[in-house]
């Protein structure tokens, strides 16, 4: 999988092609088995294990509440935003489970974004929830929930 030219390592082009070919994990042990074959290539990432955390803490069995993400299934964004803050859960619907959560996640408002009004805010929360999730999230409809009722 490597080539080496002097002092530098080089991954195969055709090694790269395959990573991008395999199939989405639909378990534990599969996403697992996928973390250790793209560790191997860890040396070629910069800040791999910042970015293969998430996947790592789905495989942890306190983790056991949230799901998977798998793109064949319709795809939930509850959003809400308060006075200081907004918060979004991603979700699935599942054929035999009801609805599924894959993630959640929450921040503060800024002083200046505590100013928006409550239109602004969920907005924001909607476009911050979009970039943090654009990974799972681009490409495929999603149904988008909010609890603001505009009159």
């Amino acid at each position: 999988g490597l080539r080496t030219y002097g002092l530098q390592e080089y991954a195969q082009a055709c090694r790269l092609t395959a990573l991008s070919e395999i199939a989405v994990p639909k378990d534990a042990h599969e996403l697992r088995s996928l973390i250790g074959l793209l560790s191997w290539y860890s040396k070629f990432i910069p800040n791999f294990s910042t970015i293969v955390e998430p996947l790592r803490s789905l495989t942890r069995t306190e983790s056991s509440a949230l799901s998977i993400f798998d793109p064949t299934l319709p795809t939930i964004l509850t959003i809400d935003a308060s006075d200081v803050g907004i918060r979004a859960v991603l979700s699935q619907r599942y054929p035999h489970w009801s609805e599924r959560t894959v993630a959640f996640a929450s921040r503060m408002l800024s002083p200046t974004e505590r100013t928006y009004s409550i239109v602004e805010r969920e907005a924001l929360a909607c476009v911050w929830a979009v970039e943090r999730w654009r990974c799972w999230l681009r490409g495929i409809s999603f149904e988008l929930c909010t609890d603001y009722i505009a009159y």
